[in-house]
């Protein structure tokens, strides 16, 4: 499932930045991409399980993670 940024835009281009999760073993890795076809797509880190109470929170730490691409 693709998640809009509510902040953020593409760093390469005027694009919406979309996210997702893939499931890894301990936790989920967290994966940047833009909603138009400039190609950017980015692994930003992963979230381990251990570092969250309700899966909600993945959430709340992607939005986090996007000060990288800022």
């Amino acid at each position: 499932m693709l998640v809009e940024h509510p902040d953020a835009t593409c760093p390469a281009c005027p694009g919406t930045l979309l996210y997702r999760f893939s499931a890894t073993v301990n936790g989920w890795r967290v994966v940047f991409l833009c909603a138009r076809t400039c190609g950017f797509t980015e692994t930003a880190g992963t979230i381990d399980r251990s570092d969250i109470d309700h899966r909600d929170e993945r959430h709340e730490r992607a939005v986090e993670m996007d000060e990288q691409f800022a």
